[in-house]
């Protein structure tokens, strides 16, 4: 008898510096997805592009061992020849991924080539259903320049920002600093436009520190933004939509988690990535009418957006005014992970989250 388990095809790694932490959401992925409701074909796009697809799927029978070889594998400098998996070019990945017939393809790919429309454009291509936001939120939300731009254009609070499009290796990074400086001072943020995780992004306290970040910066994206530092309360804000009973969607706004960052300067990679540096506590310790504003605000981005299946949004608030700083289309799924965290607070653990994703995205990418 065929079998009546959803053919899910997991894909994540990545060619971004955000790599690692998306193995790391694709393993607990793995490892949470019920053997008996799902098939599972684990997929590794490398640090160079190349895709390792294995060749069969894991079955109703797989154990915990033979999700973490593949992973074990994933995570290996392997070349081009391992028994019982693929390793193809992307163009050649696609159309056998096709063949391999998956009913949906669940992605956690982070950064560059994930969360930036392009995975989501090649799964509309193909005719594929997949999960989280579709090409043109995508890419929007992964443009941190461009996305604020438009939510100011909303009448949404953003710090004080200055931004640079193109960033050549020989411009002068001084005279981006010095516009930074006269506009906001110190201290404050820069970030890689178009890189998450925190990723190449620092504070900057000095004239010599912004040049320095600057330069850090650069060396991660060619597009640039130094944010004034605002001092306040960190919280993130999660949105997920499902299917409800009655078979209708239904978008859920998260209950907001509050950041507090104990052993770092900001809630950087490391803090984001490993246990016990900070505390992160759901709800949020703020006022009722703030934790219904910030839910609010969260739903009225995310339609704006054009986000769908899931996203989170990053905010700072300052007494009574709440700052935007970005949208994450595909948010982490690790074990320190904000999104499931959110999730949990209403109820909803990790494997049932897995199943609202994926259920959901059966409905809405129509092939």
């Amino acid at each position: 008898m065929q079998s009546k388990r959803i053919k899910t095809a997991l894909v994540c790694g990545g060619v971004s510096p955000e790599h690692e932490v998306s193995l790391s959401s694709g393993a607990t992925a793995a490892l949470n997805l019920d053997p008996e409701q799902y098939d599972l074909l684990p997929i590794c796009i490398r640090k160079d592009g190349g895709w390792l697809i294995p060749e069969e799927w894991l079955g109703g029978q797989r154990t915990e061992n033979d999700i973490r070889s593949y992973f074990d594998i994933f995570r290996s400098p392997v070349g081009e020849r391992v028994d019982g998996i693929r390793f193809l070019p992307v163009e050649d990945a696609l159309p056998f991924l096709k063949m391999r017939s998956p009913d949906v393809v669940f992605i956690l790919l982070h950064g560059k080539g994930g969360e930036d429309g392009v995975i989501q454009g090649f799964m509309e291509f193909a005719g594929l259903r997949y999960t989280g936001p579709g090409v043109l939120a995508s890419a929007l939300a992964m443009d941190k320049i461009r996305c604020l731009r438009l939510l100011a254009s909303q009448n949404f609070h953003v710090p004080p920002y200055v931004y640079r499009l193109e960033l050549p290796p020989e411009f002068d990074v001084g005279a981006l600093a010095h516009v930074a400086e006269k506009k906001f001072g110190f201290p404050c943020f820069v970030k890689p436009a178009r890189v998450g995780s925190s990723v190449g992004m620092s504070v900057a306290n000095n004239h010599q520190e912004l040049v320095d970040a600057i330069r850090l910066a650069r060396m991660f994206d060619s597009q640039i933004l130094i944010e004034e530092f605002i001092k306040g309360i960190e919280v993130t804000c999660g949105v997920i939509d499902r299917i409800n009973g009655k078979g209708a969607e239904e978008r859920l706004i998260l209950p907001p988690t509050e950041i507090v960052v104990e052993k770092a300067p900001f809630f950087d990679y490391e803090s984001k990535y490993t246990a016990g540096m900070t505390q992160e506590i759901t709800p949020a310790r703020l006022s009722a009418n703030m934790l219904a504003r910030v839910m609010d605000m969260t739903g009225e981005m995310y339609q704006l957006i054009g986000c769908s299946g899931m996203s989170r949004f990053d905010m700072i608030i300052r007494e009574d005014e709440i700052f935007v700083l970005e949208c994450n289309t595909i948010p982490g799924m690790t074990p320190t992970s904000l999104l499931p965290k959110g999730a949990k607070a209403l109820g909803i653990e990790y494997p049932q989250l897995l199943d609202i994703m994926i259920h959901y995205a059966l409905r809405k990418y129509v092939q």
